[in-house]
């Protein structure tokens, strides 16, 4: 075993026994035999493993994400606003009334894998692009709040008057002492 020269609790993280772990490239994607396979968006991450996503029939659904894709296996299955995945919704389950419908999470594509899927199957991921295209805007107009009323706004300008009225004041005392400083005699 090799010794732990760094030490820490990031040590031994990528040791060699889960780096040279043998990787399968098959895509796996969604079994045309079985009706309970979604291709899905994440639409927003809730935390304690779970997540809202929309599938390609834009229903919402509650995803559970397991414990395969958690922990040491959530290095190359990061599951955030916009990704797209796989999942398999809950039949056995009956639905409820105003609640979303659980689904747990299969697979986990990057963007490569995304553009494979849509060559090969022909899925038309257009329901997506809404979604996608919402979590690349980083400020909301909507959530930007501003109070103000008519007496704050004329005091502002008062306040905002006498400034301007005391830097022109300063420019103009500093303009008249310029010539009395003279810098050899600093």
């Amino acid at each position: 075993m090799v010794k732990n020269t760094k030490g820490g609790k990031n040590s031994k993280r990528m040791g060699r026994k889960f780096v040279n772990a043998p990787r399968n490239n098959k895509l796996r994607t969604a079994d045309p035999n079985e009706p309970a396979e979604l291709y899905a968006c994440v639409s927003k991450c809730l935390g304690n493993g779970m997540a809202h996503v929309t599938n390609t029939n834009s229903k919402q659904m509650l995803l559970h994400i397991r414990n395969k894709f958690r922990g040491r296996g959530k290095r190359d299955n990061t599951i955030k606003p916009g990704t797209v995945v796989l999942v398999g919704a809950r039949d056995f389950e009956t639905h409820r009334e105003g609640k979303p419908d659980n689904c747990d999470l299969l697979e986990v594509y990057n963007e490569i894998e995304v553009k494979r899927i849509v060559d090969e199957t022909f899925v038309d991921f257009g329901a997506f692009k809404e979604i996608q295209n919402a979590t690349v805007v980083v400020e909301d107009d909507d959530n930007m709040f501003e109070f103000a009323t008519e007496k704050n706004n004329t005091i502002d300008h008062e306040i905002e008057q006498e400034i301007n009225n005391k830097i022109t004041s300063t420019e103009n005392i500093c303009e008249e002492n310029d010539d009395d400083l003279n810098i050899d005699d600093i």
